[in-house]
């Protein structure tokens, strides 16, 4: 009784500073990690969002960049307006990994309860594991997709660990964290948020039904109460973004990007062969569907408009359902899930959730802690309904399967500390009886899956830094470019799409908002406002004359994977004589890119 009240006499009842202390260990660890392994980008998705906020692509910081909510691209916009040198998207995106690991491992290892006993500091240890084994890879290779999913398990974890007995006032204090979790999360990638949205249900239905039999109606209107909070935040984004994008351009471009993912992430571009009639009345040739399919070349063709994009989606969208029926899907769909259960491609993550399940079970039939069961049984069918939509529709990378497995891991560490080891000792006796070794057999097994967990988390780091060094080293050609296209600025340049697809950047850089005198062929951004606002600052009004008028020239990779028969074949399939003519060389041992022009020898249209 002393040791309690002394504990509580030192201020300690009240443990929420531990919660900063928290988040400062994870940023800490993360920030001294950085000086050794470069922290990157993973996809250039986040380098076009980060140019667009900055500055960089348009000259001054824009908050559309169509995948986040407008309310968190507008503070970074501002922030960039404040000062552009200082990198504000990666510094943003760190602190939401920092905070939402922090306040995980807090809530793990007790929240208000935490305690200087072995309970706590078990929690404490296996967040941190956790977040070594899992978390931090995801921090040096940065993706928006991933941070909008750390984000959510933040939100899930604090909602799972809150105390659903105190006052109406007290809860939704508490929960108002949950909400603010939510709200970042829907703003980060709002289809992340709705991804975890079965697990959420079920986990929030499970508390549901221990209050209704409890008997305690109070506790549920809390619950509706916490619903209402989140739900708020996320409608309030949403609506912003509505008046964000309600424009007649950004709405038609909506149109057409939403179309053109059909194409690109789900079921691919028809067969021009085999959909002859369907190309021919959209006016696309051969060339250009070539071109568009194999080399995202967009930006050429005027008739690859969102009219087009809505009538190959569709008829995409109806080869692949008469290409299986729902069965058949479904089956695969379970197939593949289970392959991924133990594949290659989401280690240690998929294997860390695995072992989790193996623990909880465990534990569960020791310390006969059978209500934990119902939690993992209620988490299990919100991960397979989550898992089913997504393998189902046919779009998992890597990003969105380790962003299930994630959101799935903080919750299981949720049942595991608060559900089966959060137990008084004489559940222990009662479990394994009053031998010794019995007794102290749970903390031998403890400190092997701690192990476990710590060399998971040294492979992880050397995995992170052999592959992060490696990437920096070979996106250097970015640069060249960058410098290039600035030192040469009475030409606007096109430059391949593929030839820069796998370039990144550290996300500390200091680049600041000086205005890139390129932009490439394709991607997502492809015929949106601000693309056709880049354009226009550039002084080109149409793609196609201004390569063939000289005004603009093409930027190619120099290596196979980058061709240049789709552009020479485009190109002469509408202009007589039309070719490729190189016109200068630059990049490592001036040969890493080729500058070419188009030059015809007739000037006839064919």
């Amino acid at each position: 009784m002393e040791n309690k009240k002394s504990w509580n006499h030192k201020g300690y009842r009240n443990t929420q500073f531990l919660l900063v202390v928290f988040i400062l260990i994870i940023a800490a660890v993360s920030g001294m990690l950085s000086f050794k392994v470069p922290f990157i980008y993973t996809v250039n998705d986040d380098l076009f969002m980060k140019n667009i906020l900055s500055g960089a692509y348009l000259g001054v910081p824009d908050a559309h960049t169509v995948y986040m909510e407008y309310p968190l691209c507008m503070v970074l916009a501002a922030l960039y307006k404040v000062h552009a040198q200082i990198p504000w998207y990666g510094i943003c995106f760190f602190l939401f990994h920092a905070v939402s690991w922090g306040a995980m491992v807090y809530r793990v290892a007790g929240g208000r309860k935490i305690r200087p006993d072995w309970q706590s500091i078990q929690g404490f240890l296996l967040g941190m594991l956790l977040f070594a084994a899992c978390g931090f890879y995801h921090v040096a290779s940065m993706q928006f997709t991933v941070t909008a999913a750390v984000l959510g398990a933040a939100a899930l974890v604090w909602f799972m660990t809150s105390d659903v007995n105190q006052s109406v006032k007290a809860y939704l204090k508490d929960q108002s964290v949950t909400a603010v979790f939510v709200f970042l999360s829907f703003n980060v990638r709002r289809n992340v948020l709705l991804m975890l949205i079965p697990i959420a249900g079920m986990l929030w239905l499970r508390r549901a039904f221990l209050c209704y039999r409890e008997k305690t109606a109070g506790s549920i209107c809390k619950l509706g109460g916490m619903a209402v909070l989140c739900a708020a935040g996320v409608a309030a984004a949403f609506f912003s973004y509505l008046a964000a994008y309600g424009s007649e351009g950004w709405q038609d471009y909506i149109l057409y990007n939403d179309h053109a993912t059909v194409l690109y992430d789900y079921y691919e571009w028809p067969d021009y062969e085999e959909n002859r009639d369907l190309y021919e009345e959209l006016g696309i040739s051969k060339e250009a569907y070539v071109g568009a399919r194999d080399a995202y070349l967009l930006s050429v063709d005027s008739g690859i408009d969102s009219a087009a994009m809505v009538k190959l989606a569709e008829r995409s969208n109806r080869l692949h359902r008469e290409s299986g029926s729902f069965g058949e899907r479904a089956v695969y769909a379970l197939k593949e899930i289970a392959a991924r259960t133990f594949s290659d491609t989401d280690r240690p993550f998929n294997l860390v959730v695995v072992s989790l399940y193996v623990l909880v079970i465990t534990g569960a039939v020791f310390y006969r802690r059978f209500e934990a069961l119902v939690s993992l049984g209620a988490l299990f069918i919100g991960r397979m309904f989550s898992w089913m939509y997504v393998v189902y529709e046919g779009r998992y990378p890597m990003r969105i399967t380790q962003s299930l497995l994630l959101a799935e891991t903080g919750v299981l560490a949720v049942i595991l500390c608060r559900e089966v080891l959060g137990r008084k000792e004489k559940d222990a006796s009662e479990a394994f009886g009053s031998s010794m070794w019995k007794k102290y057999l749970p903390v031998l097994l403890a400190c092997g899956y701690f192990l476990i967990l710590a060399a998971f988390g040294y492979v992880r780091l050397k995995h992170v830094y052999t592959e992060n060094t490696w990437r920096i080293s070979e996106s250097q050609d970015l640069q060249d470019l960058k410098d290039y296209c600035e030192a040469n600025g009475e030409y606007f340049y096109f430059v391949d799409t593929k030839s820069i697809t796998n370039d990144t950047e550290n996300i500390f850089d200091r680049n600041g908002n000086r205005f890139e005198h390129y932009i490439v062929f394709g991607g997502w951004l492809s015929d949106s406002p601000v693309f056709l606002n880049k354009l226009s600052l550039a002084g080109v009004s149409d793609v196609e004359s201004a390569i063939l008028e000289g005004r603009a020239r093409v930027i190619v990779e120099n290596e196979e994977r980058c061709p240049t028969e789709y552009l020479e074949h485009y190109f002469a399939s509408r202009y007589e004589g039309a070719v490729l003519k190189e016109a200068g060389r630059f990049g490592r041992n001036n040969d890493q890119f080729i500058v070419y022009t188009v030059e015809m020898q007739n000037h006839g249209r064919d």
